[in-house]
């Protein structure tokens, strides 16, 4: 009686060892998916913000920026609120020729 109760023991044992080690797999298998997923989603927020920002003017490339900071030593821009009041939003330019707005 005490040996079958230890084979069943020892059955048991192994079942569930299997059964973690299957549960352990698919939580890593899921966990590399919601990562893979995430470096997707970042990757096409990137994008989007991107070609939202960029346009082609007679064949270069030049990006629109607006900053809410203020332009500072540039007459008629609120050091408050950023805001250039005759143009609204403060606006530069950034080329292939190399000049870039911060």
């Amino acid at each position: 009686m005490k040996n079958e109760m230890k084979e069943i023991l020892d059955e048991i044992e192994r079942e569930n060892s299997a059964l973690k080690e299957v549960v352990k797999q698919h939580i890593g298998r899921k966990q590399r998916t919601v990562i893979q997923v995430i470096k997707e989603k970042e990757e096409l927020v990137r994008d989007t913000v991107n070609k939202k920002n960029s346009k082609v003017i007679y064949g270069l490339e030049t990006a629109v920026v607006q900053w809410n900071h203020a332009c500072f030593g540039v007459h008629g821009v609120s050091k408050r609120t950023g805001l250039n009041p005759v143009h609204d939003p403060s606006v530069g330019w950034a080329s292939s020729f190399g000049a870039t707005v911060s």
